[in-house]
């Protein structure tokens, strides 16, 4: 009778208990957020109305069906308090104007952004999925993702003439050092 699952551990009801105390505490509205199974970890979905930056919501990640809720005067502000947090895994703009919310997207620093979406970046796969500052921990899915699971390596092969050092290596004399001195002076 669920749309929404369970917490993963025992923990994280802790730390949503401790977020939503907090907010209450610190002059948060907060609707919702009641625990229907402690055993089996369900917290019914919260809202924090009026979150400020002092929240322990608003600095931490939740990681549980927690939405904190602050009014913005502007599109400049949002984005600038925005860029400002510690946190940078996704943002979401909702606009009728497509060619603002799209040159708006580009100014947040966010791993992801959708304009007038909220899930699909997770679902399409040919597009990087991750975070920046505290929400970084690199890429899944694209060719980002993969590269995640390779370790490169370069191999060069000295072929000709093979008896010789590279003509940029030791030792630097005679008319070697003179070559090399002429291109660093073009440089």
């Amino acid at each position: 009778d669920n749309d929404l699952g369970r917490l993963i551990v025992p923990a994280q009801l802790a730390v949503v208990e401790r977020h939503l105390a907090d907010a209450r505490e610190k002059g948060g509205r907060v609707v919702g957020g009641e625990i229907k199974d402690r055993e089996g970890l369900v917290v019914q979905p919260a809202i924090v109305f009026d979150a400020t930056p002092a929240m322990l919501c608003m600095q931490e990640e939740t990681f549980g069906p927690v939405l904190a809720v602050s009014k913005i005067g502007s599109v400049d502000e949002a984005i600038r308090k925005t860029n400002a947090e510690t946190f940078g895994l996704a943002a979401s703009i909702w606009t009728y104007d497509l060619r603002r919310g799209e040159k708006w997207a580009a100014s947040m620093e966010t791993g992801l952004v959708s304009v007038n979406d909220v899930m699909s970046h997770y679902a399409v796969c040919s597009l990087p999925f991750g975070g920046v500052k505290a929400s970084g921990l690199g890429r899944r899915h694209s060719e980002e993702g993969l590269r995640m699971l390779c370790a490169t390596q370069s191999i060069l092969v000295h072929e000709f003439p093979a008896n010789r050092p590279e003509f940029w290596w030791f030792p630097y004399e005679g008319i070697k050092s003179k070559i090399l001195s002429w291109l660093v002076w073009l440089s």
